[in-house]
């Protein structure tokens, strides 16, 4: 199999040196252009196969199995370890893996079970919509030039905390609480520390201690909030509240996983902990992908927008009525199906 370079620390040192670490994509992708369209890559301790023809992804996934190896990362598993906390999805292999996938399935992952949280979602998009409309409306001539990644992250973590955890951050307007500054400077500290950690062995970690510190304190902040929200839903169970009695409003999934009771309550936490971590970046960026190529692409954009249009899923358009969501358009789950080329639009990006 083609390999970009012989000496894994070698080219360790060649992209530390060149400062890659953010621009990582583009070494895989010169590595596609060089080896072709499978290559081993090896930098420091990671070592692994590069995809990318999607044909080759869908045989790979199909020859896995029931147990497929999954990427581990150092830098996460060490944490957990040093801290005696649980590992959740994105950290298993094996049977524990498969244990805890098929109980989440059920409460969050499955189709119906990801439609009980799609109002939380909704409303949560609902508010960023009509901020960035304000923004529009308040900028001379009705144009607005930004950097949308920004944005893109405190949407989807406040998107992403209100399906989990039941409870807004108020990361989209006006200010937010410390708690909540706290948690997202925790996500991003966590997120730029795990690229340079990624290539050094559990034993060397502690070798760039800064680094380490930061990352482990970011971390650190992160199971915190997680242990308040747990607390605060227990509260709530005992008042009858979300999910806990008649007229309970949906408390999101960690509610959900807390009344089922088919997980232990540290493997609830280390999985809400990792679905927080894992669902900011991993859905920003691919929304942020799509933004760029319908910018590129403004027929494509045009035909998107009038699908919506017509669904009834933008201002202006012609919503059916019944029962659904605020303003007597069409249910979620109804509205999501009439729209096979938004789907089709994330799918190409993805």
């Amino acid at each position: 199999m083609p390999r970009s370079g012989r000496n894994r620390w070698v080219n360790l040192l060649r992209l530390w040196s060149r400062g890659g670490f953010q621009d990582f994509h583009r070494r895989m992708e010169g590595g596609f252009r060089r080896l072709g369209p499978v290559y081993r890559d090896r930098v420091g301790s990671l070592d692994c196969v590069n995809v990318l023809l999607p044909r080759d992804a869908a045989q790979l996934l199909r020859a896995e199995g029931p147990f497929p190896r999954r990427m581990g990362i150092a830098a996460w598993s060490e944490h957990r370890a040093l801290r005696d906390h649980r590992c959740g999805l994105f950290l298993l292999n094996g049977p524990a893996w498969r244990s805890d996938r098929l109980a989440l399935n059920r409460a969050v992952l499955s189709p119906s079970g990801a439609r009980r949280f799609l109002p939380l979602l909704d409303a949560v998009a609902r508010d960023f919509a009509r901020a960035l409309r304000g923004r529009v409306r308040d900028t001379p001539g009705g144009t607005l030039t930004i950097d949308p990644h920004p944005l893109l992250f405190r949407f989807t973590l406040e998107a992403s905390s209100y399906a989990l955890y039941g409870e807004r951050l108020g990361l989209l307007g006006g200010s937010a609480a410390g708690g909540a500054q706290r948690f997202l400077g925790a996500l991003e500290e966590m997120l730029q520390t795990t690229l340079p950690l990624l290539f050094l062995p559990p034993p060397l970690l502690r070798l760039h201690p800064p680094l380490w510190q930061r990352h482990l304190r970011a971390w650190d902040t992160i199971f915190r909030h997680a242990d308040e929200n747990i607390q605060r839903i227990y509260r709530e169970f005992c008042r009858g509240g979300p999910g806990g009695g008649p007229g309970g409003v949906p408390g999101g999934v960690l509610a959900e996983l807390l009344l089922q009771g088919q997980l232990p309550l540290p493997s609830i936490k280390a999985n809400v902990t990792e679905f927080t971590a894992g669902g900011v970046d991993t859905t920003a960026i691919p929304l942020l992908f799509t933004l760029f190529e319908l910018g590129r692409n403004p027929g494509v954009q045009h035909a998107l927008r009038e699908e919506l249009r017509a669904a009834g899923g933008v201002p202006g358009g012609i919503p059916e009525k019944g029962p659904g969501v605020p303003g007597g358009s069409r249910p979620l789950p109804e509205l999501l199906g009439a729209l096979p080329l938004l789907k089709a639009a994330i799918k190409e990006t993805l």
